[in-house]
């Protein structure tokens, strides 16, 4: 698989882009991510069949949190404020620890609200619509995010039980309007108000990671993802991410849901980069990027042979927190709509292998895009 090689390559792909692809897409300036460790934990793999208490107590560390119920032995290992470096070095070799890594702090990703559309031009475009009149089997899609707005008239009737990792509670309600809108896009309810979802069939997963300030960290989606996939996830559509760096906590989650059957969906970002961002850049994760009406990509939208395909993700329009429709834009739509649109292709007994070839399968190849993605644009017809 070329994901899998595009460390290597990258630089060359980035070269033959800009020499070989010819496109009307404005030219827009990489943004550089900003990045900030946490500084007060450490995430820790253990040996199996070890305590992980008793390996942070022979340290002096009192707090220590299980990452996914601790299934692959991951944990958390909380420090003094200003003490990782010393905790890195000190653990980096102890007995019993198999691996240690720092906690990157994720930042608000970038939203962008237009008005100018009036109607979900994407249902049409990948023909979503000529799949509604066909019985399917009812999925679960589970949304990391802001959590949803629970009294929102087109998603209530779809919403079950998720968690709030923010607050360590089990409402995840949305203090962001991201995780509202993407859930929209994907699962709002067919109810002749509003707007209608990809698979207005699916019922709605909400994980809370987002902060009210859009802020998260790689532990907190790493959790989600491992509590997606043992809470029945059929989809896991993931909106945070970030161009620092893999981690093997995380990419320890996201191998563990993909074997445990889901499908694990992630933008590209909203950079103007051909840098990989995680965990949209993991094998076992399908990246989406974003294009316009006119099958182009969104100038702003993130690009390369990491990125699987691209999906309509300018001027959605979908549910607003507080109620109402709105429209934004942004690979996290793009996203969305893929999520939406594996749900309703998902027939029957089909793996989440072969829900993810026939997506390759029938991706439109758009002109004169080299190397922006691997497959072509969402289709579904």
């Amino acid at each position: 698989m070329l994901k899998n090689k595009m460390t290597q390559t990258l630089l060359a792909l980035a070269v033959l882009s800009s020499a070989a692809v010819f496109t009307t897409a404005p030219v827009q300036a990489e943004e550089e991510e900003k990045v900030i460790y946490a500084d007060d934990r450490l995430i820790v793999q253990i040996e199996d069949g070890i305590n992980p208490k008793e390996v942070a107590a022979e340290y002096g560390i009192e707090t220590v949190q299980p990452l996914g119920e601790g299934v692959e032995n991951w944990h958390i290992f909380y420090v003094k404020p200003g003490e990782v470096d010393y905790w890195l070095d000190k653990l980096r070799d102890a007995k019993y620890i198999k691996l240690i890594e720092r906690d990157i702090k994720i930042f608000p990703k970038l939203l962008y609200p237009d008005p100018e559309y009036k109607y979900q031009w994407h249902q049409e475009f990948i023909g979503a619509d000529k799949l509604w009149k066909y019985d399917h089997t009812y999925r679960t899609i589970a949304f990391i995010d802001s959590g949803v707005d629970y009294s929102h008239a087109d998603l209530r009737s779809r919403i079950i039980p998720g968690y709030d990792f923010v607050n360590r509670d089990t409402i995840a309600d949305d203090e962001l309007g991201s995780g509202t809108h993407v859930a929209g896009i994907a699962a709002a309810a067919h109810n002749f108000t509003g707007g209608k979802g990809v698979d207005a069939s699916a019922y709605i997963m909400p994980l809370k990671v987002l902060d009210k300030d859009g802020s998260t960290y790689t532990s907190t989606i790493t959790e989600a993802i491992y509590w997606a996939a043992n809470h029945g996830a059929h989809v896991i559509s993931i909106t945070p991410g970030t161009t620092t760096g893999r981690t093997s906590s995380m990419e320890s989650a996201v191998n563990y849901a993909w074997q445990k059957g889901s499908f694990l969906v992630a933008n590209a970002g909203n950079n103007s980069s051909s840098t990989p961002r995680y965990p949209a850049a993991y094998a076992n994760v399908f990246s989406v990027a974003a294009t316009d009406p006119d099958d182009k990509i969104w100038y702003r939208s993130n690009r390369g042979l990491w990125v699987d395909l691209a999906a309509p993700g300018t001027y959605i329009y979908s549910t607003r927190l507080g109620g109402g429709m709105e429209h934004k834009t942004g690979t996290e739509q793009a996203a969305a709509v893929t999520a939406g649109a594996a749900s309703l292709l998902w027939q029957g007994n089909m793996s989440n292998l072969q829900v993810r070839n026939k997506l390759i399968e029938l991706a439109i190849p758009i002109p004169y895009t080299g190397t922006y993605w691997e497959y072509g644009r969402l289709n579904l017809i």
